[in-house]
This record gives C-alpha cells, structure tokens and sequence, in this order.
C-alpha cells in the first residue's frame, strides 16, 4: 500500500490514496444489525521521499493514519453524500465528469483501498461440508481508478484488486502485486 502510494506513477511530490471508513463505529452498538455497505472515505496524502526505504514509507503512512482516525474519519465524506444528495443529478453527473476528465488529463491514478473484513476467524461449516477458502473481492473499478480491498478467512488474508481492461492490463496489476509481495516479503 504505502509502495503503490508514494512510487505509483505518475511522479509527483505527493501521493494519495482512498480508503473507506467504516460509518458504523458511529451506530449504537456499533452495527446496523445487517450486512450493508455504510462506509466513508478519507484521502491521506503521502509526501514522496525517494531515498526512503519501505519500512521508513509504512511508519509516515501509519503516523498520517492515525492522524485521520483521531479526527471522527469518514464524517467528512459522509457529510458530503449529503449534500451532493440535494442537488440534482444532472449537476452531480457533471461534475463527476468534469472530475474523471481531469483525472484522465493529469494521467493521475486514483487508487482505493478497502479492508472487506473478517469473514470468519475459524472454518464455516455447510452442514457436512467445511469451507476451504473464503475471500471477498474488490469491486471493479474502471481506469483512473484501481480498487484493492483486504479480507481474511480462517486466519488467512486475501488482498484482491478490481480493475477494468482494457484500461488497466493484467501485466501491470501482476507487476504491482509482486512488487506488493517482495515489500511485505522484506518486513522484519
């Protein structure tokens, strides 16, 4: 995450990231009862360092992180839903395009992060049958943007990406995530 953050092209000074924000902390009980979807966003931005080793980059992604979780994360998003929620739709449509144009103009890749959850700490059993394997996947995201979400089952975590081709190429998600497996491989 904070490689594809700080060293994802194109080369700017700084790099952002989206990641979701789970809006139930904020419930009583901290659950809405159901499985649903109620979730923020927040943007750490990440000043590049290109003499910084990996470890050095996850402690900066970390401090920035906990700044953001200090501050009721998610809320701003939220708040902005609503808003957006009174305008007409044509507005809001405009303006998401004008948003993506400039995106796709800048060359800019706007990458979301998702943590999907635990979809179980031990083994689900189907009557007789236990589940092997159990992941969750990263809704598909269509280019400027890359969608990566994290889920564990059974102890075991699964990183996936949702992408669209032609716009992103299954080369170059697959060069991401080996370069995601040598970093997480050196961590000490």
């Amino acid at each position: 995450l904070s490689h594809f953050t700080v060293y994802a092209e194109p080369r700017t000074a700084e790099k952002m990231i989206g990641l979701t924000i789970d809006l139930r902390r904020y419930l009583p009980n901290s659950t809405t009862g159901a499985i649903c979807n109620l979730s923020g966003m927040e943007m750490p931005v990440i000043k590049m360092e290109d003499d910084e080793t990996f470890n050095q980059t996850l402690v900066r992604v970390k401090q920035s992180m906990d700044k953001i979780k200090s501050q009721n994360p998610g809320l701003s998003s939220a708040a902005g839903m609503e808003l957006l929620a009174e305008m007409k739709l044509s507005t809001v449509k405009k303006m998401f395009n004008q948003q993506y144009e400039q995106a796709i103009q800048m060359g800019m890749a706007l990458p979301l992060l998702t943590n999907l959850g635990v979809i179980a700490d031990e083994p689900i059993q189907f009557g007789e049958i236990q589940a092997e394997d159990g992941y969750m996947t990263s809704p598909i995201m269509y280019a400027p943007f890359f969608s990566m979400g994290a889920s564990s089952f059974n102890g075991r975590l699964t990183f996936t990406i949702g992408y669209h081709t032609p716009d992103t190429s299954k080369e170059k998600v697959e060069k991401f995530l080996d370069s995601v497996v040598n970093q997480l491989s050196q961590i000490k």
